[in-house]
């Protein structure tokens, strides 16, 4: 979900761009708890220089807040081009987590 001046398709390029940082937050527990899955999803809100101002967790159905406060700390690191016009845009975006296939 997107409300403000910035696509969806540019929002997706930029996270997928940074998706390391996301799947280090959850390979990184998944070699404690080797059955981890779920999804997280952060709503965050990117200010009129591109800088995410707030990242947080809005919905974690993996139950580990080690992950889930990690992947929003990460999220938070992410740069985004300005958004058009001199607004802010909220995002709210889902990060599927599953074991990789063996």
């Amino acid at each position: 979900t997107v409300f403000g001046s910035l696509s969806k398709e540019v929002i997706r390029k930029v996270i997928h761009a940074n998706i390391d940082k996301v799947k280090k937050c959850y390979e990184d527990e998944l070699r404690k708890k080797p059955t981890l899955q779920g999804r997280v999803s952060i709503k965050f809100v990117i200010d009129s220089n591109g800088s995410v101002q707030l990242a947080e967790v809005l919905d974690d159905t993996v139950n580990d807040t080690t992950v889930s406060q990690c992947i929003a700390s990460a999220v938070q690191t992410m740069e985004f081009p300005a958004p058009n016009g001199d607004g802010i845009v909220m995002v709210s975006y889902p990060f599927l987590l599953t074991p990789p296939e063996k």
